[in-house]
């Protein structure tokens, strides 16, 4: 992710029909600052690179300097800092690219991260930077941090992988996903489970190609997958773009279900999921209404809320800040400007 890909707003897609859900109204609750050390100095994209913990702690990117995406902080849902996970400390990672990263639910962070091979620095005549280039390593390594924010330990995946998604599993390992390298044109679709020592227990089959789909006849590219860690160590994966599934992988690697969501036609695209017990929430990208927020059911598919946001936090965005964290009711945001939380509830 962090290292590897280009981060751009999703296209927008118009698809499948279902009867929608009754709207209801989201209001600001409650608001907190974050601690002023990281306000507004966060790396969040649209891609909405956040993890919600089992108390509704958040692991947030933090900006820092080329390398902006090798450091990262845990802050609890009142915008404190409870834990610094600086991977440029970790020896031999200096300069490295964390490409992707995810909290377990005992409050470890999990980061794959690969290390910097070649640097290009693009400077203008009065030595003032206006760019650089990486390349990076094949390898990808295993850095596993403490709650507190320790340096645990390090490990090397056993085989070569370009990784687009990865989540903590159970109560050790790793479910990763991406491709193998390849010396054709397609690459091979990969996913398996991996311990945190960075050995393959098996490779897991899922029910999407995980680069592409099939559309009227014709293959095109899904983008991002969405992977979130549930308190019970399971992993929800969001795949697909115009026919998008939600899947269950159980603690022990097997894939419980998978289970085609159910889009209203005035629902266009889908974009920073967040996953609860039994439901997935997502920002919706909607005809004619601003600021839409949905629910789905796991274990159906089916829409089961569909919520409005009242009074967004800056009026002149079609959207609120980035969605956080979705946990009893409650729809946790962190501000556009990213200098505090603001959490919403409906009916209110």
């Amino acid at each position: 992710m962090f290292g590897r890909c280009i981060r751009a707003f999703l296209p927008f897609l118009l698809l499948a029909t279902t009867a929608p859900a009754q709207n209801q109204k989201l209001s600001l609750v409650k608001s907190f600052n974050l601690s002023p050390d990281i306000a507004g100095k966060l790396s969040i994209s649209t891609k909405n690179e956040i993890w919600c913990g089992a108390h509704g702690d958040l692991l947030l990117p933090i900006e820092h300097g080329r390398f902006m995406d090798q450091r990262l902080v845990k802050v609890s849902s009142t915008g404190k800092v409870l834990a610094r996970i600086n991977v440029d400390s970790v020896p031999g990672f200096a300069k490295s690219n964390v490409v992707e990263f995810g909290l377990a639910p005992s409050g470890n962070v999990y980061v794959l991260a690969a290390r910097v091979t070649f640097e290009r620095v693009d400077r203008r005549k009065k030595g003032e930077v206006t760019g650089w280039s990486q390349t990076l390593e094949k390898d990808t390594w295993v850095l596993v941090f403490n709650g507190d924010g320790n340096f645990h330990s390090i490990a090397r995946l056993s085989m070569p992988l370009y990784v687009t998604a990865m989540a903590p599993l159970g109560p050790s390992n790793l479910l990763v996903v991406g491709h193998k390298y390849s010396t054709g044109e397609i690459n091979i679709p990969f996913a398996g489970v991996f311990t945190r020592l960075g050995e393959l227990v098996k490779e897991i089959n899922l029910p999407d190609d995980l680069q592409r789909e099939e559309v009227r006849g014709e293959y095109y590219a899904m983008g991002e997958v969405r992977i979130r860690t549930l308190v019970d160590g399971s992993v929800y994966l969001q795949t697909g773009r115009y026919f998008p599934k939600l899947s269950v992988i159980a603690p022990t690697g097997e894939v419980v279900s998978s289970v085609r969501l159910e889009l209203p036609d005035e629902i266009e695209d889908l974009w920073m999921q967040q996953f609860s017990d039994g439901e997935m929430a997502a920002a919706a990208i909607a005809k004619n209404l601003d600021n839409a927020f949905v629910t789905f059911d796991s274990a159906t598919g089916k829409l089961a809320r569909r919520f409005e946001l009242q009074n967004p936090p800056l009026e002149k965005f079609s959207y609120a800040g980035f969605l956080a964290c979705y946990k009893q009711n409650l729809f946790t945001f962190v501000s556009h400007d990213q200098n505090r939380l603001e959490i919403f509830a409906p009916g209110r």
